[in-house]
This record gives structure tokens, C-alpha cells and sequence, in this order.
């Protein structure tokens, strides 16, 4: 009886998959090789059918070096960004570092001061 218990287990077991688990196919099995031949097929004929149009891969003579590619909201956002710094900038300028040492004196003299000892009682 243990035999046939025995037997039934190891014929569940027989279609498993030994070795490691494969979680991506080879290139191999990914590639097909038929349309790779037709699609560079297709750009010679279109290159050999209009010769005289320009390629696309080549950009356009840069006059600055770049192409600005951003939108006209991003654009605005920079400028905006520029100048909020510039205004920073030129009021840090504006006071020296006594000035700046004695506004943050004055400010902090007129916080509470929590830190002292709270009165307690009638006295």
C-alpha cells in the first residue's frame, strides 16, 4: 500500500521543470529575424525614391549651439524664476552686515521669551 501512495506522489511530480527559473527569454527567442530584413528594405526605397529631400536625422545650422525645445510655460517660469533671485539679490545687497546683524537683534528682542522660568504661586 505504501508502494502505490509512493507511485501516485512521483507521477504528479514527473512534469516539473528542474534547473533555474528563466524570467526573461533570450534574444534569440525575442528576435525575429524577418521583419528587420523587411523594414530596412522599406527606408532604401523610400532614400532611393525621393534622393533630393534632406535626411532628418541631421539637424538644422544652430545659431546659439542648442535648440531650446521648452514650451512658452516653461519659458515664462524661468524668467519669472530669474528675476524673484535678482530681487533677492539686490535687497541682501542692500543693507550691510551691521544693518542685517542689528534688524535680527531687534526681531529677537521682541519675541517672548519662553525658555524662562514660568511663575508659579502667588508670589
Amino acid at each position: 500500500m505504501f508502494l502505490q501512495t509512493a507511485n501516485r506522489m512521483a507521477d504528479s511530480y514527473e512534469n516539473v521543470q528542474t534547473g533555474k527559473l528563466k524570467l526573461k527569454k533570450s534574444d534569440k527567442m525575442l528576435a525575429v529575424k524577418g521583419d528587420k530584413k523587411k523594414k530596412r528594405r522599406k527606408k532604401k526605397k523610400i532614400v532611393e525614391e525621393y534622393p533630393s529631400s534632406p535626411p532628418r536625422d541631421v539637424d538644422p545650422p544652430l545659431e546659439h549651439g542648442f535648440v531650446d525645445t521648452r514650451t512658452e510655460a516653461e519659458k515664462r517660469f524661468d524668467k519669472i524664476q530669474r528675476e524673484r533671485e535678482e530681487k533677492k539679490i539686490d535687497q541682501m545687497a542692500e543693507k550691510s552686515y551691521k544693518e542685517r546683524v542689528q534688524g535680527l537683534n531687534s526681531y529677537l528682542d521682541k519675541l517672548p521669551q519662553h525658555f524662562d522660568i514660568p511663575k508659579v504661586g502667588p508670589g
